[in-house]
């Protein structure tokens, strides 16, 4: 079984685990914290499930309910929560403790899971393609567009279209989405970052393309107009500007840790 467990930051230098507790999945998809209570998507035994767990006392967090699903990644907005799977699903999380499922739509798209990210009426979803949707009627998401990433590889020496084949994370800075995507195959190590115009949703239109990373895996994150690149190979950590669909090259730093680049403040 996976383990959910809660660490006491308050001291930044001193991170201490207050608990572990013991979930029916055995995978671990997607994990989003909305006031006292966690939502996580999963599969246990090959059934997939979306768990809901009480972290009102962080040393005793307990799992309050279960319901099947195969989900992904979830975003929350408002009293709403979204999982991608095969499709978009939206619950109602009005009664935290409690998830209803209010509206579900199909993904035109060959991959399964994705990333998701939902601002203001729309929910903009990355697999292999971009796929948006309006939900401002939660009960009855409409397609509102579907587009396929799609990258030149020309360091191949082909000159050809590739169909990317993992979306890593996905940005939106005003009216520009962006997505860092590897692509196939993955023995060249490479991942670019993609921007979309999204100011017609119905109609994305794609602005750049370019190489953020020569890397095994690397992580991302972005804060106002930067882009964050960690590469955990190399132990370097790239910083991007991002202006209006469009990415220049700014400072480059050691970082000397592997994992997850996260920017606050």
């Amino acid at each position: 079984n996976s383990r959910f467990s809660t660490y006491d930051i308050s001291n930044p230098n001193t991170i201490n685990l207050t608990s572990t507790t013991l979930l029916n999945q055995t995978d671990i998809n997607g994990i989003k914290v909305n006031g006292n209570y966690a939502y996580v998507t999963g599969s246990f035994q090959g059934v997939g499930k979306l768990i809901t767990v009480d972290i009102s006392d962080p040393q005793a967090p307990h799992q309050v309910s279960s319901m099947s699903t195969y989900g992904g990644d979830l975003a929350i907005q408002g009293n709403k929560l979204y999982v991608v799977s095969d499709s978009l699903e939206i619950y109602d999380i009005s009664n935290p403790a409690s998830p209803t499922l209010t509206g579900k739509a199909i993904k035109s798209t060959t991959n399964a899971r994705g990333r998701i990210i939902v601002q203001n009426n729309f929910a903009y979803i990355i697999g292999d393609q971009l796929t948006i949707f309006n939900v401002s009627n939660p009960a009855n998401p409409v397609l509102a567009s579907n587009t396929p990433i799609v990258i030149q590889c020309a360091n191949l020496g082909t000159g050809t279209s590739c169909l990317q084949v993992a979306a890593a994370q996905i940005f939106i800075h005003g009216n520009y989405l962006y997505v860092p995507v590897l692509y196939y195959p993955y023995e060249k190590k490479e991942s670019y970052l993609v921007g979309y115009d999204i100011s017609s949703p119905a109609a994305p239109r794609k602005t750049m393309e370019t190489k953020i990373s020569e890397d095994w895996y690397p992580s991302y994150d972005m804060k106002d107009n930067y882009l964050f690149v960690n590469n955990p190979t190399s132990a370097k950590i790239n910083i991007y500007t991002i202006n209006n669909g469009y990415v220049s090259t700014g400072a480059k730093m050691t970082s000397g840790e592997q994992g997850q680049v996260i920017v606050k403040g």
